[in-house]
């Protein structure tokens, strides 16, 4: 059985020292021809990441993959680290847009992460099933502490909004028109 890629990315994204995943676009904000920094195959997975400025290669390599094995059934993960992620050392104004990706998304996102953590209750009480708790927490807990590539931002803000439309209630439907004021969604 194939690993869920939305889980590997999410666990990848996790561990400390990995800024984000390295999936390859052309530098005009669209998709190349050229391939995904996850892949799954029948004995291993590569993995294609920037590391974190300040981090060690050997140390998040490690963990990455001590995180990763017990999802892969036995697979290798044979990680690639292509740069080294120096944006956070930057000040604001130096921040380079990359993969055509504006910062400002990564804010905004963060704050709709922060305001579901916030409304946690709020939601429950409006028909968020309890099992959803952790599953929104884990999602918003990673947008509001990483910098996550633009297409492992979208995959988590659909599967927020997925989860969060089972609210009924008055602050399920404020964070849903948060999410949808976002542009990653489109």
């Amino acid at each position: 059985m194939s690993p869920d890629l939305d889980t590997l990315r999410l666990r990848a994204l996790a561990v400390p020292g990995v800024a984000r995943l390295a999936d390859h676009h052309d530098g005009l904000g669209r998709r190349s021809e050229s391939r995904s920094a996850l892949r799954v195959f029948d004995d291993h997975v590569d993995i294609d990441i920037f590391l974190s400025a300040g981090h060690a290669v050997t140390e998040t390599t490690t963990a990455l993959r001590s995180t990763l094995a017990p999802l892969l059934a036995g697979r290798a993960v044979h990680i690639t680290v292509v740069d080294i992620d120096t944006a956070g050392a930057l000040p604001a104004e130096a921040t380079v847009l990359r993969d055509g990706d504006d910062p400002r998304r990564a804010d905004r996102a963060r704050l709709v992460a922060r305001a579901v953590l916030d409304g946690l209750g709020s939601l429950e009480a409006d028909g968020l099933p309890a099992r959803d708790r952790d599953r929104v927490t884990a999602v918003c807990r990673v947008l509001d502490a990483f910098d996550v590539d633009p297409v492992s931002r979208r995959t988590l803000l659909r599967r927020l909004r997925g989860v969060l439309s089972r609210a009924h209630g008055t602050t399920g439907r404020v964070l849903l028109d948060r999410l949808d004021e976002l542009d990653d969604l489109s």
